[in-house]
C-alpha cells in the first residue's frame, strides 16, 4: 500500500484539499477501502521492469464493481467504519456525486465498474502510464462484458466473472484522468454526466479551489461509458492497449461465443 500513499494519498486533489497527506488515519482508512475494493479482482499495477529499478511498482489503478441492490453501498458501509472525519469526508464527495449522476438509473444497467483511485509515482508522471493503466482497466471490464473472464484474487487465482459491468464510469479530480476518454468522439457512447467547480466545495471555510491549482484543474466530475454501445471499431480506435493485438482479442472473443460481434 506505500504506492497508494505516495502517489494518491500525497499527490490527489481533493485528498490535499482535505488534508490527508498529513492525517495518518485518513490515509489508513483510505488504504483499507483500496484493499476491499481490490477483493474484486479487476485493480492492476504498473512495473518498472528496466533493470536498475528491478521490478518496482510505480503506478496503481483501484478499480470497483457497483452493483444497484437495496441497503447501504459500498461506499456508505466502508464511510459508516472510517475513524478519520478527512477519510469520511472524501468518500461522502464520492457518495454525493454518484447520487447527483444516478448512472444506474439513467443507464438502466445494475452493475458498473468504477475506475476509483489511479497514482502515479511523481518522477514517472510523465511516462503516459495513467492513461495505460485507464485503458486496461476498460479492456478488463468490457471482456467481462463479453464473457471473457480476466478476475483474478489477491493470490493471484481465478474469480467468479459475476457480477458483469454493462458500463465503466470514473470520479475525476484532474484534467489528466479526464483525458483518457477525449479522444471518444461519440456522445452516446461516452459522456460527462457531471462536472462541479472546486470553488463549490468548502473545509474549514476554505474553499477547495484554494488548495488547488484550478489554472490546471478545475473541476471535479463522472464520465461515463456505455459498453452496450461499443463496436469493434470504436473500441481498437481508442481505448485498446499496446499489449493486446487485435488478432489476440478476436480470437479470445470468438473462443467465448462473440465471433459475430466482430465480423
Amino acid at each position: 500500500m506505500d504506492i497508494v500513499e505516495k502517489s494518491f494519498l500525497n499527490q490527489e486533489n481533493v485528498c490535499i484539499a482535505l488534508g490527508i497527506p498529513k492525517d495518518p488515519i485518513a490515509k489508513q482508512d483510505l488504504k483499507d477501502l483500496c484493499l476491499e475494493a481490490a477483493e474484486d479482482g479487476i485493480s492492476f499495477i504498473a512495473l518498472d521492469k528496466t533493470e536498475h529499478a528491478e521490478g518496482r511498482v510505480v503506478g496503481f489503478v483501484i478499480n470497483k464493481l457497483q452493483v444497484n441492490e437495496p441497503g447501504p453501498s459500498f461506499f456508505e458501509k466502508h464511510a459508516a467504519r472510517c475513524r478519520s472525519r478527512n477519510a469520511k469526508e472524501l468518500i461522502q464527495i464520492m457518495i454525493d456525486i454518484d447520487d447527483k449522476c444516478q448512472l444506474f438509473e439513467n443507464s438502466q444497467v445494475d452493475c458498473i465498474g468504477e475506475i476509483m483511485f489511479m497514482g502515479i509515482l511523481p518522477e514517472y508522471t510523465n511516462n503516459k502510464l495513467g492513461t495505460y493503466l485507464g485503458i486496461a482497466s476498460v479492456e478488463c471490464l468490457l471482456f467481462l462484458k463479453l464473457g471473457v473472464n480476466l478476475k483474478l484474487d489477491l493470490d493471484g487465482n481465478p474469480m467468479p466473472i459475476q457480477p458483469v459491468p454493462r458500463g465503466v464510469c470514473c470520479i475525476y479530480s484532474s484534467k489528466y484522468i479526464k483525458n483518457i476518454w477525449k479522444n471518444v468522439p461519440d456522445d452516446n457512447i461516452s459522456f460527462i454526466a457531471i462536472e462541479i467547480p472546486y470553488k463549490a466545495f468548502h473545509r474549514n471555510g476554505k474553499l477547495f479551489s484554494d488548495f488547488i491549482n484550478t489554472t490546471i484543474h478545475e473541476k471535479l466530475g463522472v464520465v461515463y461509458l456505455n459498453f452496450d454501445l461499443i463496436t469493434e471499431e470504436v473500441f481498437d480506435a481508442h481505448f485498446r492497449s499496446k499489449g493486446l493485438a487485435k488478432r489476440q482479442f478476436v480470437e479470445m472473443a470468438r473462443k467465448h461465443g462473440f465471433g459475430e460481434f466482430y465480423e
